[in-house]
């Protein structure tokens, strides 16, 4: 799916459920990555669309804010109003179809992304082997530019990525792509500790205060000007709350991502206030 239809599908489906850009605050865990901050990219569409945006992410898309930036985006929202999250890894493919590869504007040479996971992968292949952790397609793109483990304490967001990716990769070396696989665990990292803010609830426990909608997502990104493709993808967590109200899937048919990164249908995810 483009950016721009999941923008519109988003739109269309909340709208029928109260949403606006009066009531509701946008908020998205993506990376810090400058492609994903194009004019074409998902997260400008909607923060065009919402007339603002909270920042959680960092690198990798992981929810660096934390708990206190989650509690800080609740604050935020405006009395009796609607909370709306959009989360989404990247990763490129070039025109050869390798993953993990991305040509950069202005660039002759290929580019990774998302380079956070893939050096991060890499950190740690080098600590457990080649024979354990599958070699990639890309393995050679800009090694000039990898951090080396010791800096790892002067790069607080890759070394949490290492330690939140590792126990994740049993499996890798079955994978056709191992970046294919290293992008679906980044998700499910995301994922994750977006639930454990959700358990933040106040002002009583077993719920948020608003209403929450939610839009997980894989992002692919694309050269500037071009159409960009993300692909809406299931939230396969338990529910933050006893009655989870699903958004019915607006595109049936999904982006060829959905045979990349696994099966399901895309949905954007509500959960009512108690």
């Amino acid at each position: 799916m483009l950016s721009s239809d999941v923008d519109e599908a988003v739109r269309r489906t909340l709208a029928a459920r109260g949403y606006t850009p009066a009531n509701t605050l946008f908020g998205h865990s993506v990376c810090s990555d400058e492609v994903n901050a194009k004019a074409e990219q998902l997260v400008n569409l909607m923060v065009s669309r919402w007339g603002e945006g909270f920042t959680l992410g960092g690198l990798g898309g992981l929810p660096f804010a934390g708990k206190s930036g989650f509690r800080a985006y609740l604050h935020h929202a405006p009395d009796s109003g609607k909370l709306l999250i959009m989360f989404a890894p990247h990763v490129g493919i070039d025109s050869e179809g390798r993953v993990g590869a991305l040509q950069r504007e202005g660039q002759s040479a290929l580019s990774k992304a998302c380079g956070a996971a893939l050096g991060a992968y890499k950190a740690i292949q080098s600590k457990g082997g080649a024979g354990k952790y599958k070699e990639s397609a890309v393995k050679d793109l800009n090694a000039r530019n990898e951090v080396k483990a010791s800096d790892y304490k002067f790069d607080p967001e890759l070394g949490s990525i290492i330690n939140l990716l590792t126990p994740r990769l049993k499996g890798v070396e079955l994978a056709p792509e191992p970046i294919t696989f290293v992008t679906y665990q980044m998700y499910t990292i995301v994922r994750d500790l977006l639930d454990n803010c959700f358990t933040e609830r106040s002002p009583k426990a077993g719920s948020l205060p608003l209403p929450l909608a939610l839009l997980p997502a894989i992002s692919l990104p694309s050269h500037h000007g071009e159409p960009a493709p993300s692909s809406p993808y299931p939230y396969r967590s338990p529910p933050p709350t006893p009655s989870p109200e699903p958004i019915p899937n607006p595109h049936p048919k999904l982006h060829r991502a959905r045979r990349t990164y696994g099966n399901g249908s895309p949905r954007c995810r509500s959960w009512a206030a108690s």
